[in-house]
């Protein structure tokens, strides 16, 4: 969360109207500046006086040298590039550390989470055990009981399918629908031996079971 309001505050500063303003007011004075000691120097006046076909064949070789050894070797990037990566960044962890998308810091303050089923982050890790196997014992491995848990059925009720997962991202987004179906919403069930489920319970030989 602390990346999460570094980096939107530099964002916000950077785009501010007033930081704007200010770039622009510089930068037109540097213009201005610059274009009065060019028209001052001798050699600018002796090309003035040089007829307007040599003028313009110097003009074109000096914007070719100035794109080649400036503009190509200057490195330049967006104002959101910066956040761009950082949204990838926290993107990542839904693959890595199975955080729910809607947990990620871009999306939700941490005072406003509640609980998703099978999320890894540090809020829902903390949630009480016990709290956390009733909710699975609900859902059972049912995605739809899944959705329903966290909202998303009594949204779709009113604003129709675009609040499915499959319309969350666009073509051209760095995760896609098979990234977010990969979101497991039972890790961490059942986190006592007496309470594994059939699917995620280990394997006992005979010999290590004893009665209870």
């Amino acid at each position: 969360m602390n990346e999460y309001i570094k980096i939107t505050g530099k964002v916000k500063k950077q785009i501010s109207s007033k930081t704007i303003e200010n770039k622009l007011i510089d930068e037109s004075f540097r213009i201005k500046e610059s274009i009065y000691d060019i028209q001052n120097k001798r050699l600018s006046k002796k090309i003035k006086n040089l007829p307007k076909d040599i003028q313009k064949k110097i003009y074109i070789y000096g914007m070719k040298n100035l794109w080649k050894n400036n503009i190509l070797f200057y490195p330049l990037k967006p104002i959101w590039q910066d956040y761009l990566e950082y949204v990838n960044k926290e993107k990542s962890k839904i693959l890595l550390k199975n955080i729910n998308f809607m947990h990620l810091d871009f999306n939700t303050l941490p005072e406003n989470k509640e609980y998703i089923s099978g999320c890894q982050c540090d809020y829902c890790k903390g949630f009480p055990q016990e709290d956390k196997d009733e909710l699975y014992n609900y859902i059972n491995y049912n995605e739809d009981r899944f959705y329903k848990s966290i909202g998303v059925q009594e949204c779709l009720n009113i604003w129709g399918t675009d609040l499915l997962p499959l319309n969350w991202f666009s073509d051209t987004d760095t995760l896609s629908m098979n990234d977010i179906s990969s979101f497991n919403f039972m890790k961490g069930n059942f986190e006592e031996p007496l309470k594994y489920s059939s699917q995620e319970a280990p394997l006992y030989f005979s010999y290590e079971l004893v009665k209870i």
